[in-house]
C-alpha cells in the first residue's frame, strides 16, 4: 500500500490527492483504511484541509463526493467539516441519498459522557449549526 511522504503530510491538497488513488467504490472498508490514514497526518480538521476538501469535487464527481463523506466520518462533526459539508450540499440535487451522509457527518459526535453528554453535543452541533 502506497505512504504518505513526510512533505505530503504538511500539505493538505497532497495527501487528498495521494488518498484518493486508494479509493474504489463500493469498499466498505476504505473510511477505516484510508480515512483513518488522512486522520492520522491530520488529527484535527482544521480549516485549512476542509477548505482543500471543499474544493476537490469542483465538478461534481459523484465518486470524488463519496469519497470525502466516506473518508471525513472519521472527525466527529467538527466545524470546520461544515465547510466541506456546505460545498457538497451545493452540489447535489435535493433528493440525493448522499445528502444523509452529509447528515451523518455533521451529527457525529464520538464518545460522549455523563448523564446529558448527547445534550450537550446536539447544543454543540446546534450552536454551530446556526453560524
Amino acid at each position: 500500500m502506497p505512504y504518505l511522504e513526510d512533505e505530503e503530510a504538511n500539505d493538505p491538497d497532497a495527501a487528498l490527492r495521494e488518498i484518493r488513488q486508494w479509493y474504489a467504490a463500493n469498499d466498505p472498508m476504505f473510511r477505516f483504511a484510508g480515512g483513518r490514514m488522512l486522520r492520522s497526518v491530520f488529527p484535527t480538521c482544521t480549516e485549512e484541509p476542509a477548505v482543500t476538501a471543499a474544493r476537490f469535487p469542483s465538478d461534481g464527481d459523484a465518486d470524488d463526493m463519496t469519497f470525502l463523506l466516506e473518508m471525513l466520518e472519521n472527525y466527529r462533526g467538527e466545524a470546520p467539516l461544515h465547510i466541506v459539508a456546505k460545498a457538497i450540499v451545493k452540489m447535489l440535487p435535493e433528493d440525493d441519498k448522499r445528502l444523509t451522509s452529509v447528515e451523518i457527518l455533521l451529527e457525529n459526535t464520538g464518545v460522549v459522557t455523563g448523564e446529558f453528554g448527547m445534550v450537550e453535543a446536539m447544543r454543540e452541533r446546534k450552536a454551530l449549526m446556526a453560524a
